[in-house]
């Protein structure tokens, strides 16, 4: 496995099996538009619901990489060195100190290896000890029981149902909140316990 952090790509974030760097525009590639044009990858989210272009893509990883109320990050494999997903935080209210935290394993050999958990993890180590947010959000349709599960073990608990709220494959179905605080994650995580902080 790779540990070094000198022979990672611009790590920022460093876990266990993956680490974060920043989303950069020459990210969108073949291989990153491939992901975004499946529709089991992109199943369930409320954000992506036609063809995705370079063009458009581009455009759209431009303005979070520009933002001041977003983070976006690739997911890197540390054993290979290699892109398989996203993850960012926003947009971040820094009046009131929430954001929401949305994941992508674009690679689907990489999918059910705890990436994604560890990946929402550092994600939310950044928030609550760099950023000072006080509270996380993410939002899942309720037939995605994986993604419920990644989340429940990032620390993430169910906090509303929102009753028919989403369209997906024909039929409408609930859409789950979950949240994790800044107290909450603290009191559990008193120490950092991620290799990496930038």
């Amino acid at each position: 496995m790779n540990t070094n952090p000198k022979l990672l790509d611009r790590p920022f974030l460093i876990g266990k099996k993956v680490y974060l760097r920043p989303m950069e525009p020459e990210d969108v590639n073949d291989r990153y538009l491939q992901w975004l044009n499946d529709s089991e990858v992109v199943l369930g989210k409320t954000e992506v619901h036609f063809p995705m272009t370079r063009e458009k893509q581009s455009e759209y990883v431009r303005s979070l990489i520009t933002s001041k109320d977003n983070v976006f990050f690739c997911i890197m494999e540390k054993s290979s060195n290699s892109f398989i997903g996203t993850i960012k935080i926003g947009p971040i209210n820094w009046i009131h100190r929430f954001a929401y935290q949305g994941t992508m394993i674009g690679d689907k050999t990489k999918w059910n290896k705890g990436y994604a958990s560890e990946s929402a993890f550092l994600i939310m180590e950044y928030a609550f000890r760099h950023l000072n947010l006080h509270k996380m959000y993410a939002g899942v349709y309720a037939p995605n029981q994986a993604s419920i599960k990644k989340n429940e073990k990032a620390g993430y608990k169910i906090e509303a149902v929102f009753k028919d709220k989403l369209f997906i494959n024909g039929k409408y179905t609930d859409h789950i909140i979950m949240s994790q605080s800044q107290e909450e994650f603290l009191k559990v995580f008193p120490e950092p316990e991620i290799t990496t902080f930038c």
